[in-house]
């Protein structure tokens, strides 16, 4: 009787902190997922001369991200395990994004994931690696230097 609670003991212990490795893993996970679909809108953006629009927002416990372009291209939804979204210190429930043929990613700010377990801060547009004022996008062969 004592093996099987002490037993039991130790597997409540153990699924305590795997579920709190799971939350971590799932939110480092969106992150990734969300860095990996902005870049790519962007590169689509420029290769496809679309301009794109994607839209971050949040459905019930969990927040989507949808994009866009112009003539009709929808990417798949993309759903996120993050607890809060700020831009620039501002809550929200939608955030709005506009990727250009150029390479232009508006707005400029600050965007801060918070999670359970964590939190990350990107700022536009150098997650793209754009400075400021530094032209991106299709280039001209008599242009590169």
């Amino acid at each position: 009787m004592v093996f099987f609670s002490l037993l039991l003991l130790m597997g409540s212990v153990f699924g305590w902190k795997m579920h709190a490795m799971l939350q971590k893993k799932r939110f480092s996970a969106s992150v990734e997922k969300l860095s990996s679909r902005l870049l790519g809108i962007r590169a689509l953006a420029m290769n496809m001369q679309s301009d794109f629009k994607g839209e971050l927002f949040r459905e019930e416990d969990s927040w989507i991200f949808k994009a866009s372009d112009d003539v009709g291209v929808k990417l798949p939804l993309l759903s996120l395990a993050f607890s809060e979204i700020l831009w620039d210190g501002e809550k929200k429930d939608r955030y709005e994004f506009d990727f250009s043929t150029t390479g232009d990613v508006s707005p400029k700010g600050q965007l801060d994931i918070l999670g359970k377990t964590g939190s990350v801060q990107w700022k536009f547009p150098d997650l793209f690696g754009v400075q400021e004022g530094k032209k991106s996008g299709p280039l001209h062969p008599d242009n590169v230097k």
